[in-house]
């Protein structure tokens, strides 16, 4: 980056893959915060965040062990993810995936989260639902 614009390189291949406009890519630019996300991409790619089930009682899809695995897009690994992923389960990893744009795109190790436990928002049966679960979320290299 110089004087605050991204290079030519990196906006053709954001307006190529993203489909932005000239007028989206000059909205980027001048937000200080998503050119600081965009020039560290190098650093996520090399990512992905891994959510490992840790305990699972009376949970119809999540067994100890079962992993959940995406990309530093937020795209899910298929061949790396548990055989049938939960709707309720993947509803509680989104904001660790913000999370860890925020950690590296400011210089720090993704993997110093201090909150990187989530459970599934089932209740279990005690209060109405059906199972619970509970994932560690870490970061691993590609």
């Amino acid at each position: 980056m110089t004087n605050g614009k991204l290079d030519e390189r990196t906006k053709e291949l954001l307006k190529s893959r993203m489909g932005y406009n000239d007028e989206q890519m000059k909205m980027i630019e001048e937000n200080p915060k998503q050119r600081e996300i965009i020039e560290g991409g190098t650093a996520f790619v090399t990512k992905k965040l891994v959510a490992t089930c840790i305990e699972a009682e009376n949970c119809t899809y999540n067994k100890v062990g079962d992993r959940y695995v995406f990309n530093s897009f937020g795209g899910m690994i298929k061949d790396e993810t548990c055989e049938t992923p939960c709707l309720l389960a993947l509803s509680c990893f989104l904001p660790f995936l913000y999370m860890v744009y925020d950690r590296v795109a400011s210089g720090l190790d993704p993997n110093g989260m201090h909150l990187d436990h989530v459970s599934c928002p089932d209740t279990g049966c005690e209060y109405g639902g059906f199972g619970t679960a509970m994932f560690k979320i870490s970061i691993e290299d590609v």
